[in-house]
Parts: structure tokens; sequence; C-alpha cells
């Protein structure tokens, strides 16, 4: 997939004045103006084509990682309550 870029295009009114945007799919031969609404039948090839996909694969390495716990506005921890057990955010 690509994504295309006009700058120079005119836009309409009600949109912002970016240019057009276009997501070119080469292996089905179709565009698509991302920044229109999408309509029910995008909605469920969308939704087929995330359940018909391959998981990522891969090894993936944390080099480095921070805890802070949530505070609320006056400076008290932040809990929720999961079943029986009281958690910090």
């Amino acid at each position: 997939m690509s994504l295309l870029f006009n700058p120079d295009a005119t836009m309409p009114a009600d949109r912002h004045a970016c240019g057009y945007l276009f997501l070119l799919n080469r292996n089905r031969k179709s565009f698509t103006n991302i920044l229109q609404d999408i309509d029910i039948e995008e909605k469920k090839h969308m939704m087929v084509d995330m359940l018909r996909a391959n998981p990522l694969q891969g090894s993936f390495i944390i080099k480095d990682c921070t805890w802070a716990e949530s505070k609320s506005l006056f400076g008290n921890n932040i809990t929720h309550k999961i079943g029986d057990y009281e958690t910090k955010k």
C-alpha cells in the first residue's frame, strides 16, 4: 500500500486546505480518499481484512522501562478496583 499526497489540489470548503490524501492498494488495484467519511461497505471490508490478517511475527527487545504511579490533582494515588483487588494506576 502507498499514500499519495497532492498538496496543490483544490479542496472543498468543508475540508482542510492540505490537499488530497489517497491510499493506494496496488494488489487490489484500487485507491481511496482517506479524508472522506467511510461508508458501511468499506467498514465491512476493513473488518474482514483485519480478521483474515496474519499476526505480527518477530522478536521485540525492551531496552528501557520506567514506572510511575498516577497521582490525582491533590497528590493522592489513583487506584482501580479489579475483581476483589485494589490496584494502583
